[in-house]
């Protein structure tokens, strides 16, 4: 974010606000806010995102035996009902066809 208020001079905070829209930015400002972010092809951090709003859409399962017959379709359930849910698993089953998520680095 600092790269684009340096680019369009403003606050790194006005920024956050065009991103966000948390507060009135005029609409000049906001053009030039996000021109700059296409300029300098700006990708957000989620990680970051997800520590300022203290909440993540993260999940994991932890498992004892990985040779337990019974946890394919309990893993498979679960990646189901997260992706319903619009949440994001650490990696989707082997079986699928989708890539893995980007999200896990790009966020």
């Amino acid at each position: 974010m600092k790269d684009v208020a340096d680019r369009c001079g403003v606050s790194e905070s006005t920024v956050s606000h065009v991103l966000n829209n948390t507060k009135f930015v005029s609409a000049e400002v906001r053009e030039r806010v996000l021109a700059a972010m296409r300029e300098l092809n700006f990708q957000g951090n989620a990680h970051a995102r997800r520590l300022a709003r203290s909440r993540s859409d993260f999940l994991g399962l932890i498992v004892s035996d990985i040779e337990n017959p019974f946890l394919p379709g309990l893993i498979k359930a679960f990646d189901q009902a997260a992706t319903r849910a619009a949440t994001t698993c650490c990696s989707p089953p082997p079986t699928t066809k989708r890539p893995a998520p980007r999200s896990l680095s790009a966020r």
